[in-house]
């Protein structure tokens, strides 16, 4: 669970620089910067509940059950 962490905490850093970075150059000051930072959160908490909650339900469903929607056909 540690790597978890780990990867939410880089991908709050990742968007929080690229916020930093957007804000030097229109002048915006911290208004990008907090946007990247709640970005990178949300993003951050996506990739975790697909990996903890949506994958292991769907092994657990197993290879016969009917696809979802905008899984195919």
């Amino acid at each position: 669970m540690a790597g978890y962490g780990v990867s939410w905490l880089l991908t709050m850093l990742l968007f929080g620089w690229g916020g930093l970075e957007l804000d030097r150059r229109f002048d915006t000051v911290p208004l990008l910067l907090i946007l990247g930072i709640l970005l990178g959160f949300a993003a951050g908490l996506t990739t975790i509940y697909m990996r903890v909650v949506a994958e292991p339900a769907e092994r657990a469903r197993g290879p016969e059950a009917k696809p979802t929607l905008g899984e195919g056909k």
